[in-house]
């Protein structure tokens, strides 16, 4: 078998079914493309209040309500979602399991950094 002009790089390519890179100059031009074509600031507000109005008479037709808070403790962003009535949660992301494990990792850690000092 003859590997003359060969190079690992496109073999490993080829075993992964990778393209080989574009060359520079093709990389540039669609850099410049993509910053062409890119939303104003306004355009980019507007999708997201167009979003937010859907997402909000969503859950109220389906009596549920939305509830976002930052837990500095885990420093996560939780996410409920509620049944308007009673105030009931059906679910929650991250789960109460996750958050309760996030807490007890944060506080091993400060015992190992005290152990070790």
């Amino acid at each position: 078998m003859d590997l003359k002009g060969v190079s690992a790089n496109s073999v490993a390519q080829s075993a992964v079914g990778l393209k080989p890179q574009a060359k520079p100059e093709a990389n540039l031009k669609r850099a410049e493309e993509s910053t062409a074509q890119e939303p104003t600031p306004s355009a980019v507000q507007a999708e997201k209040l167009r979003n937010d109005s859907e997402i909000r008479e969503f859950l109220a037709r389906t009596g549920r309500s939305l509830d976002i808070r930052f837990d500095e403790e885990t420093g996560y962003f939780i996410t409920k979602v509620k049944t308007q009535g009673s105030g009931d949660i059906v679910r929650q992301i991250p789960s109460e399991e996750m958050l309760r494990i996030s807490r007890n990792i944060d506080q091993m850690r400060g015992r190992l950094v005290d152990l070790l000092a």
